[in-house]
């Protein structure tokens, strides 16, 4: 029965280096077919990034005439990651055009627009408290850490499929009285 995090965390997880350039993390988290990729220094979880981190960065080089970064609509569209690279690779020359000199995403590192605040769970927790902690702190992943070694990942997809899988059935009975 899957009862702890232990129980329901992905163990194979994606993650990229603090000092990597933005151009390498996107081709980490189109390649993994991910939207975030917890941060590494020393083997230590230090952040997490996400696409939005990034797509934060090519907004304020080459936005559109609404403002935005053409990127984050094109490359939302597609998990194709040849497609993603594609059009990361044209928001970048863009984005040169737009500064008229090197693109930020080759010389700034991901340590520089990463989150350093980390949702994390530890193995032993109940599988209430991750949800809670995904809800409370309005994200789409917690880290399942010990001290800080990253031992595996759970999202809110996660959660779905355990409901799809027919292997958690209704609410808590504490959650139904709540609603009643």
């Amino acid at each position: 029965m899957i009862a702890k995090a232990r129980d329901l965390m992905q163990t194979e997880v994606g993650v990229v280096e603090a000092s990597a350039t933005l151009r390498e993390l996107e081709q980490r988290l189109a390649e993994g077919r991910v939207t975030g990729l917890p941060v590494l220094k020393k083997g230590l979880v230090v952040g997490v990034v996400s696409r939005a981190d990034l797509i934060e960065q090519l907004a304020e080089l080459a936005p559109d005439r609404h403002g935005r970064s053409s990127y984050y609509y094109q490359g939302l569209e597609s998990f194709e990651a040849e497609e993603m690279l594609e059009t990361f690779g044209e928001a970048v020359r863009a984005a040169k055009v737009a500064t008229g000199g090197p693109c930020k995403l080759d010389t700034l590192r991901v340590e520089d627009v990463m989150t350093p605040w980390i949702a994390a769970v530890s193995p032993e927790d109940t599988l209430e408290t991750v949800a809670r902690s995904l809800l409370e702190h309005r994200v789409h992943r917690v880290l399942v850490l010990e001290d800080q070694t990253l031992l595996g990942i759970i999202s809110g997809v996660d959660f779905v499929r355990l409901f799809a899988e027919g292997k958690v059935r209704g609410a808590p009975a504490r959650a139904r009285r709540s609603r009643q």
